[in-house]
């Protein structure tokens, strides 16, 4: 697969079993809702996921993240995000 939000993805994630949803075009606007720190070696194949499943807007819960989890979050295109500290 390839995501269509950034140029390279890196091998982090080594088995997924899981396949996105195609997103259908009369679905409502879905949105997630998440708490995380520290999550940027994770972050953005985790966005991609969902983005590709149908999900249009983010509200990320910091709970103190002290690498760039919450810039990656804010770079990212392929959905409406918010940061609450």
């Amino acid at each position: 697969m390839r995501w269509p939000f950034r140029t390279h993805v890196p091998r982090i994630a080594t088995k997924i079993t899981v396949t996105p949803p195609d997103p259908a075009a009369d679905r409502a606007p879905f949105a997630i809702v998440l708490i995380a720190r520290n999550e940027s070696a994770r972050i953005l194949d985790w966005l991609a996921f969902h983005a590709l499943a149908g999900v249009s807007d983010v509200l990320l819960y910091d709970n103190g993240s002290t690498d760039k989890t919450v810039e990656q979050t804010l770079a990212f295109k392929g959905c409406r995000i918010k940061v609450v500290p």
